[in-house]
Parts: C-alpha cells; structure tokens; sequence
C-alpha cells in the first residue's frame, strides 16, 4: 500500500494485482517510451517554464490521444479503484465505484484523477 497527497488530500493506494498490472500494462504499450522520455524531463523542469513543459508532454499527449476510449477507461478505472481518500473524521472512503464507472466524490477534478493514476501506476507498474 501507498499513500500520497494530491491537491492537500490524503490518498492511499492498494497494490494492483499481477494480471491486471499485465492487462495495463499491454494497454500503455505506445505510451510507455513516451512515458519514460518525460521521466528523464522533469526533474531538471523549472516551476513555471511551459515551453519545456509542453514540449515534454506532447509525446505523451499525442500517445494516449490514440488510445480507444475503453483501452483510457479500463486504465483509469483499474487504477482508481485502488485507492481511498481520507475523511475529515479519519476514515477512508473508496475513490472510484467499478458498478458505476465515475468517482465517489464530485469534487475531484480530470487533473487530480490522471496525478492520482500516475502515483498508482509508479507504485504497481513504475519497476516494470
């Protein structure tokens, strides 16, 4: 198990299992390398510099711009139905309903899902 923050929110992430981790995996393929490339871009970008910022990402955009709506669904959802956020009481409720495909809380934004699936990613898949 994981836990990280995103946007001042408490997450923690469950362990994906081996065969989903392969069905993702399989389903990252072209995104992979790109993936990487932005790996290594990163650690060196300054806070505020677009220009690195978009020229790093376009790889990454333009590849998981060609993914199936399913392949992106399947990915998003088997990773979000990981996690948990915690509670003002401090409890944890789950993020994601599977039943339903969407996340249990409204307020939680398309930025804040792709970091919560990166994090999820680097812990289940990051060493493969």
């Amino acid at each position: 198990m994981t836990e990280f923050q995103v946007n001042g929110r408490q997450y923690r992430a469950d362990r994906m299992n081996a065969m989903t981790q392969f069905h993702v995996v399989r389903r990252l393929a072209r995104i992979l390398p790109a993936m990487k490339g932005l790996a290594a871009v990163l650690p060196s970008m300054k806070h505020g510099d677009l220009d690195t910022m978009a020229e790093a990402l376009a790889p990454v955009v333009e590849a998981i711009s060609s993914m199936s709506d399913e392949d992106s669904e399947y990915v998003l959802g088997s990773c979000l139905s990981l996690v948990s956020r915690q509670q003002p009481e401090g409890g944890w409720a789950r993020l994601w309903s599977s039943a339903a495909s969407r996340p249990m809380f409204d307020d939680l934004t398309m930025p804040e899902m792709l970091q919560i699936a990166v994090h999820v990613l680097m812990g289940s898949i990051g060493p493969f």
